[in-house]
């Protein structure tokens, strides 16, 4: 394996050999990939992974032990099996062919269907299926079941031995011809076994599934049967299948258990008066048909039905989870022409939540669903909420005889303007009784354990961690008496400080893991606490990694996994915690993101990343002492300059320590001069080790790119005093531009630029009515006037603005009317008259987080002073920009701003003319 990738850099390097590396421009955002969708089969033999390129046709690449066997281009989605023997993969159309059919126009409808792969790994052979729409599979197991678009089309078979020789696995017989067949719904599936390599097919099927070990299958099928058009429903394990329900109705959401011994599915009968909803369960084993409730039951209220929502089984089989909603209304024959109605909302104080909160929901509320479940061998229904603006939370895959009740109801209109506070309670899913459990908690930090004996939860007031036995209601303070901080050290909001980090339960439910800002604890219920790190004298911090999403529990003897996060060096790591103690597995310069187990514990997957090397996938054994790349997936990169990053440290103004990151260009040199562009948001330097690839952006410069083209980029953390985050945000990029001009002096003082977007959009415009030391300034989204903004509406959420400013990260702490001054003093629009920085701005119309006639106001505010400033609206876009041709925009429009400001380069021809509404589209 080492000597491919020798061979590769080898090969890289010799190409480069001679020639100057490449500054990243537009073209070179077509040659980045990303990873994504990356499996490791339970022996750990197996790793498959998607290749994602930026308007090209994605990869699927297969290893076997790290080494890559094949490949697979135009791949959509796939599956490996766990079990090392297949990789099912569906194909899309080529890229540039399907840019061409949107070009042309054409009806998708008319745009070729997609082809599915099955690739038998012991076989080396793959067949192929056309005209595929979807495909299902189970978690386990060897059944695939494919849907097409058109009718069946036969498969072939590629194999390498035989050097794409075509096997026809059955002679097709053409279907026969009922009368009326125009007339049936669905598609044609076919019902593949992968371990021997048979199929059948079925036509007019409209829906189907396959339980989650992969044993059982079920279809639903249109027929016509004499007069009729039945749906019937078919189950079946590969060899033999039955009919086992028919109705003249619908037959929706079939559901397997997991072990396939049920099937539950609903089903839809219309009536002369309305739509009959009906709830059924088939018995495997017994082969028999067992209704559970209709839409007249007593278990509901008169006004209530069973929902076609998904419906889903406990994992052991015993429960069927279903919700059950408000039934739609009959619709009266109307005599009020349209144009004779009122159309309105109507505001009233006494909402809980504002019209456009609740008009963001309003499908959601008016089908009213709430949670029941049913046990199947009690035969018995059981209610567990009361009503929908209550969530539910369960346990052990929904095994557990208790579940989490959230109610938010008793604090909407408080919420408008702080944080998020619930009602607590636990329900026996058994009998549907509710306890309480607390009432008006804070935020997300609380826990029901797996069993529902215990309930934790954190306390703010006493910054501890406190457990309370349900049934008794004693309550004991897990952490007063430990000498650590368990609360959250980086906190600067005027909100309550939350946890460092989270709780996990022992096994058998006798304590506690939970994580402190430095370390890692085990707290039993009874006993004494010990630790299990060293965090605080090596600068770390740890987070408990839960790879095995079966295990609901920590078993502490058996050993479990950390990753480590380095706060001096910003180094990540991991370690594992078994019989001999804490045990450092690797630590690396680099940002840890995938981290896999193979079921075996054998073999462990990472993808790492850092800012001069590409994020890539590395594979080794359970302790990682074989740890090896076995991916290389940017090779390109060594063609372009890229840049450095380094962490810097200086003192602000008031004396503290202060950190940033400086990126520089590749081949930097001290007797040369570089413009340098600042950008900020709040904490930066824990990222040091991301990798920006090349690529359009949504709203922030990327350093890479910078840097390629010979800028500086410099990028301060920024904390905040409660009621003044213009003069903290002042103090902090000011300071740091004082230290990065004194270490590194051929940075021109006079070719400096800053650059934000959101919050810091909205810092960037505060700053340049702060100081005239910044030649251009780029303000992506900002708030410019914080008393409008205060009143102001979330469009995309429905939510008040009013908490950002009393609670959240504007962090003013009070409301206009006890604080005048902070708001006036922290809104640009007030101070506009100071500015004498170019600014441009980005502000869309369609932006959800910050009202776009937040940048209109500063747009207008300094045109109206005669200070130059642009603004671009983004059609129908988003707060941070979603639209791929509006991103490429962005980025060329950004750069070009720089470059005449920083750089001397001629101002683009709407920076000096601007673009009427008649050539929009033009420039």
């Amino acid at each position: 394996m080492r000597s491919i990738f020798s061979s590769l850099i080898f090969l890289v390097v010799s190409q480069v050999l001679g020639q100057t590396k490449k500054a990243i421009d537009t073209d070179a955002y077509y040659e980045w990939k990303t990873i994504s969708g990356e499996e490791i089969s339970h022996s750990g033999r197996l790793v498959a992974y998607k290749e994602n390129a930026y308007r090209g046709n994605d990869t699927l690449v297969l290893l076997k032990n790290g080494e890559e066997i094949e490949r697979w281009g135009r791949v959509n989605r796939f599956f490996l099996d766990p079990n090392d023997r297949y990789v099912v993969f569906q194909q899309t159309l080529d890229y540039d062919s399907l840019r061409q059919l949107k070009i042309r126009d054409v009806n998708k409808k008319k745009w070729p269907a997609d082809s599915l792969g099955i690739k038998l790994l012991e076989l080396d052979s793959t067949f192929w299926l056309k005209e595929v729409e979807s495909f299902a599979t189970g978690e386990e197991g060897s059944l695939i079941l494919v849907s097409h678009t058109d009718k069946f089309k036969v498969p072939t078979a590629e194999s390498k031995k035989t050097k794409k020789k075509k096997c026809f696995l059955f002679k097709r017989k053409e279907p026969k011809q009922i009368k009326g067949d125009s007339e049936l719904e669905g598609t044609v599936l076919t019902i593949f076994e992968a371990t021997n390599t048979t199929m059948k097919q079925v036509e007019h099927v409209r829906n189907f599934g396959v339980n989650k070990m992969g044993t059982h299958f079920s279809y639903v099928k249109n027929e016509r049967v004499d007069t009729l058009v039945v749906d019937q429903l078919f189950v079946g394990m590969f060899g033999g299948e039955k009919q086992v329900y028919e109705v003249a109705g619908e037959i929706s959401n079939p559901t397997w258990s997991e072990a396939g011994n049920y099937l539950a599915f609903n089903v839809t009968v219309d009536t002369s008066e309305a739509k009959k909803q009906q709830l059924f369960v088939y018995d495997y084993a017994a082969d028999s048909v067992f209704r559970i409730l209709d839409t007249v039951s007593d278990h509901f209220k008169n006004y209530q039905t069973v929902s076609d929502q998904p419906i889903q089984f406990s994992e052991d089989g015993s429960k069927l989870y279903f919700q059950v909603g408000i039934k739609p209304l009959v619709e009266q024959d109307d005599t009020i022409p349209e144009d004779e109605k009122a159309k309105l909302d109507i505001w009233s104080w006494t909402d809980g939540e504002i019209q456009p909160q609740q008009l963001k929901t309003v499908k959601k509320d008016a089908l009213g669903l709430v949670d029941y479940v049913y046990h199947i061998k009690e035969q018995q229904i059981v209610s567990l909420q009361d009503s929908s603006s209550q969530a539910m939370r369960y346990y052990q895959n929904r095994n557990s005889n208790y579940a989490l009740l959230t109610d938010q109801s008793p604090y909407l209109h408080e919420m408008t303007w702080d944080f998020w506070y619930y009602d607590l309670y636990r329900v026996d899913v058994r009998t549907g009784d509710k306890k309480l459990l607390k009432k008006h908690v804070y935020g997300w930090q609380y826990s029901l354990s797996p069993s529902g004996k215990y309930f934790t939860f954190w306390d703010a007031a006493d910054s501890s961690w406190h457990l309370q036995d349900v049934d008794s209601e004693f309550e004991m303070n897990l952490t007063k008496s430990i000498d650590d901080e368990f609360y959250k050290r980086d906190h600067d909001v005027p909100a309550q400080i939350g946890a460092a980090g989270s709780v996990h339960w022992l096994i058998d439910e006798k304590g506690c893991v939970i994580e402190s800002q430095n370390e890692v604890w085990i707290v039993p219920i009874q006993g004494n606490q010990y630790k299990l790190t060293y965090g605080k004298e090596n600068f770390e911090s740890y987070e408990l990694l839960e790879l095995d999403e079966d295990e609901f529990y920590v078993d502490h003897n058996k050993g479990f996994y950390l990753k480590s996060f380095n706060h001096k060096t910003k180094a990540e790591g991991i370690y594992h915690y078994g019989k001999e103690g804490l045990n450092k597995m690797g630590e690396w310069d680099a940002k840890l993101m995938t981290i896999k187990l193979s079921k075996n514990k054998e073999h462990m997957l990472l993808e790492k990343m850092s800012f001069t090397e590409s994020y890539n996938l590395f594979l080794g054994d359970a302790i990682l002492s074989d740890l090896e790349q076995v991916t290389n997936v940017n090779p390109q990169q060594e063609n372009y300059k890229w840049g450095t990053v380094e962490l810097v440290h200086w003192r602000d103004y008031k004396g503290d320590s202060v950190n940033g990151l400086l990126y520089k260009p590749e081949d930097f040199d001290p007797s040369k001069k570089y413009p340098m562009i600042v950008y900020f948001y709040e904490l930066y330097t824990d990222d040091i080790h991301f990798y920006y690839r090349p690529k359009p952006t949504a709203s922030i410069i990327y350093p890479t790119e910078y840097v390629s083209n010979d800028y500086i980029v410099f990028i301060p953390d920024i904390r905040y005093d409660i009621g003044y985050p213009a003069k903290s945000a002042y103090n902090a990029i000011m300071s740091g531009t004082d230290a990065m001009l004194k270490k590194y002096p051929n940075i021109d003082s006079t070719r400096m630029g800053l650059q934000g977007q959101s919050w810091g959009g909205y810092q960037t415009a505060q700053m340049v009515t702060m100081t005239k030391r910044y030649k251009c300034a780029m303000a992506g989204a900002p708030v410019s006037n914080m008393f409008s903004a205060y009143g102001g509406v979330r469009w995309g959420s429905g939510l008040s603005r009013t908490f950002q400013y009393e609670t959240g990260q504007s962090r003013i702490g009070a409301t206009i009317w006890e604080r005048p001054d902070l708001y006036t003093e922290n809104s640009p629009l007030f101070h506009l008259p100071k500015v004498e920085t170019p600014l441009l701005i980005m502000h869309n119309d369609g932006d959800g987080a910050v009202p776009w006639y937040q940048g209109i106001e500063l747009y207008q505010g300094l045109r109206r002073l005669q200070k130059p400033v642009w603004m671009l609206n983004y059609n129908d876009d988003k707060h941070n920009l979603m639209k791929d041709a509006n991103r490429m925009d962005l980025s060329i429009r950004m750069r070009a701003f720089f470059d005449h400001y920083l750089k001397n380069e001629p101002a683009p021809k709407w920076m000096v003319e601007g673009v009427p509404a008649v050539n929009k589209g033009q420039d």
